[in-house]
C-alpha cells in the first residue's frame, strides 16, 4: 500500500499545508474590479456586489409563506403583498358560515391549495370539504 500524499510545491516540492492557500492580492484586484447589479443595472465595485444584491430593491424574493404561497416579485413590492397575502398570516383566517351538511354555524380555516381555497368543516361527524377557486375569490 502506497502512503498517503500531501501536497507540495511544484517549484520546491516542500511540503505544504492541507488548508487552501488564498491569493490575497489576486482577491484584491478582483475585488476592486466593475461589476453591475443584475437586478437594477447599478454600477459598483465587485467586492460589494453581493452585500448590494442581498438587500437591491429590485432583486426577485418570494412570499414568506414559501410553499402556501406562489408570489414572487421586487424586494420593494414584497411587503406590501406580505400584508395583504392570505398564506402569509401567521394563523391562516377564518370565516363564519353554516355547514350545508350539517347545518351548525362554525368559524371555518382557510387553507390554500394552490389553484383553490379549501373550506373544512370542524364537526368531525360532518367533515364536508369545498374547494373554491382562486379566481372567484374577491380580497380586501
Amino acid at each position: 500500500m502506497r502512503a498517503v500524499r500531501h501536497p507540495k510545491c511544484p517549484v520546491c516540492r516542500h511540503g505544504l499545508p492541507n488548508t487552501s492557500i488564498r491569493a490575497l492580492s489576486t482577491e484584491q484586484t478582483i475585488a476592486a474590479l466593475p461589476a453591475i447589479c443584475h437586478h437594477c443595472s447599478s454600477s459598483m465595485l465587485r467586492g460589494s456586489l453581493r452585500a448590494h444584491e442581498e438587500v437591491c430593491l429590485r432583486a426577485p424574493v418570494r412570499c414568506a409563506a414559501n410553499g402556501r404561497c406562489r408570489w414572487m416579485g421586487p424586494r420593494a413590492e414584497q411587503d406590501a403583498h406580505e400584508a395583504t397575502c392570505v398564506w402569509g398570516r401567521a394563523e391562516a383566517p377564518s370565516v363564519r358560515i353554516r355547514c350545508r351538511s350539517c347545518r351548525t354555524r362554525m368559524e371555518v380555516k382557510l387553507k390554500c391549495t394552490g389553484k383553490a381555497l379549501k373550506l373544512e368543516c370542524p364537526n368531525p361527524e360532518c367533515g364536508i370539504m369545498l374547494l373554491v377557486p382562486l379566481n372567484i375569490i374577491e380580497r380586501a
